[in-house]
């Protein structure tokens, strides 16, 4: 709902309780408003004017705390690199291989996504914004935990 919708919404609903409480008789922005004689017809445009009124204030954050997704803890293990290196004099090379990586990271997020070139993973908050960036290349495997 775009704001200028929202005013729209919040505007007339005021308008349409203030028509309700002075028993109509309204004119404004080209339209009118006849004298409202029956008190049932002045509840109703009230209660209308009210719900127009709270639609236009508080429908949009409503929606926005529904629509937030829920934090999860993805675990991203890392790749796993080893590094052959050989000492020693030719006739008699020793071979030494080194070993590392394949460690786990927490992650606490709502979702995450690969980029657009497709050379790292962003991971979002609730709201949308990036909590932390990993490069494709470093990354053996993500997983999500549900807690």
């Amino acid at each position: 709902m775009t704001d200028s919708l929202r005013a729209i919404y919040a505007t007339s609903g005021i308008l349409c309780v203030l028509a309700a409480i002075v028993s109509g008789g309204v004119k404004a922005a080209g339209w009118e408003l006849p004298v409202i004689e029956t008190v049932w017809v002045r509840v109703t445009l009230a209660f209308f004017g009210a719900s127009l009124l709270l639609v236009g204030a508080f429908y949009p954050a409503v929606l926005a705390r529904l629509a937030r997704p829920k934090m999860s803890t993805y675990v991203v293990t890392t790749r796993t690199s080893s590094i052959t290196s050989t000492s020693g004099s030719l006739a008699n090379p020793r071979v030494k291989s080194s070993t590392w990586g394949g460690d786990k990271i927490e992650i606490s997020a709502a979702r995450y996504e690969r980029s657009g070139d497709g050379t790292s993973y962003t991971f979002f908050d609730s709201d949308g914004h990036p909590v932390r960036e990993i490069w494709r290349s470093e990354v053996a495997k993500i997983e999500r935990r549900d807690d």
